[in-house]
């Protein structure tokens, strides 16, 4: 068994105040192993010797899928330790949790779409795009509100090239908004903004040797 310490803020009742209750997170013997089935087919083809194209279907079913969920939660008759206010406010917050655990909760399947081009621009020089959409998953056995849900659309443009030894690159990442609800209780599950972010590289090759120094997400961009 492992404590986990969550965190309120009263302060709406009780000005500064915060208060920290323990969730105890406990395992399940009687869990039954989680497979997956998948499919994926895929082309890829060449164009004049410059442009590539690839194109990849894929299908996966999760059965038996593991759940990391709230077993219990405090009431107004089982408050948490040391709560510092009359345990009627209780009904007033958001549930809190006592135990979490861990089940298994059916069958979730996902397909998906992933395209891509690559060409030669010049010479050392290329340009590539890729498109990813993502179906939004089909669950049997699962309360939804329990099933991340991923970006549908995923997209990256970016060129990459060298000369003289030297080697550079720059790519922009899109992904549209996303539903998370995989950590802890329902207090924190939600959908995250849609996103684009910037990665640089730079670097240098001699012989056997290759340096290179990268930089991800430069402009900063916080995302799930």
């Amino acid at each position: 068994e492992t404590v986990i310490v969550n965190a309120i803020d009263l302060s709406a009742v009780v000005p500064g105040l915060v208060y920290a209750f323990p969730s105890a997170a406990v395992g399940n013997q009687d869990l039954i192993e989680q497979t997956l089935d998948q499919v994926e087919v895929g082309y890829r083809g060449v164009v004049n010797g410059n442009v590539s194209i690839d194109f990849a279907y894929y299908y996966t079913k999760t059965k038996n899928d593991i759940d990391f969920y709230t077993a219990e939660y405090y009431s107004v008759s089982d408050p948490p330790p040391n709560w510092p206010l009359p345990p009627q406010f209780l009904a007033l917050l958001p549930p809190l949790p006592k135990a979490f655990s861990y089940r298994n909760i059916g069958l979730v399947k996902h397909q998906g779409v992933e395209l891509g081009v690559r060409s030669r621009v010049v010479s050392g020089n290329e340009l590539f795009v890729t498109y990813t959409w993502q179906k939004e998953p089909v669950s049997e056995g699962i309360d939804e509100s329990e099933l991340n849900i991923p970006s549908e659309h995923l997209f990256t443009l970016g060129w990459t090239g060298n000369y003289q030894g030297f080697m550079y690159g720059a790519s922009i990442h899109y992904q549209s908004d996303a539903y998370w609800a995989d950590v802890l209780d329902s207090r924190f599950h939600g959908w995250t903004d849609a996103v684009t972010t910037l990665d640089l590289t730079l670097g240098y090759g001699y012989r056997n040797l290759d340096l290179s120094l990268r930089a991800t997400n430069v402009t900063n961009e916080a995302f799930q």
